[in-house]
């Protein structure tokens, strides 16, 4: 994520947080609605959910006294690898998108530490 300060990291996970709350809330709505169409185009939920879980957890690590980018980086980068130990092989196919998304996102995230989030 390409932030040059930890308080500029905080505001951008603050801002993502809040843009993917509010895409969850709108495919919430639209599940309320119909059910089986929201499930049916619900693949960039997948990604959605797994990126405020992932930019929660870092936006936690970042906000814990005597935090820095460099300290933030390196938790980010043992769950990318600690994610990337596991291969999903539940028989509930959602169960191992969601588990996908969540890998991919800490992979994406760790390599954005240096260049901009897209």
């Amino acid at each position: 994520m390409a932030a040059k300060t930890l308080e500029q990291l905080i505001a951008n996970l603050t801002y993502e947080i809040q843009y993917y709350d509010e895409m969850l809330a709108e495919w919430a709505k639209q599940f309320a609605s119909d059910p089986q169409y929201a499930l049916e185009w619900s693949s960039q939920t997948f990604m959605y959910a797994a990126r405020r879980s992932v930019y929660r957890e870092v936006l936690a690590a970042a906000s814990k006294e005597g935090a820095t980018l460099e300290s933030v980086r390196a938790f980010a980068l043992g769950q990318a690898l600690n994610a990337a130990r596991t291969v999903q092989s539940s028989s509930s196919q959602p169960s191992n998108i969601a588990k996908e998304h969540v890998r991919a996102e800490w992979a994406r995230l760790v390599s954005g530490f240096d260049a901009p989030l897209a």
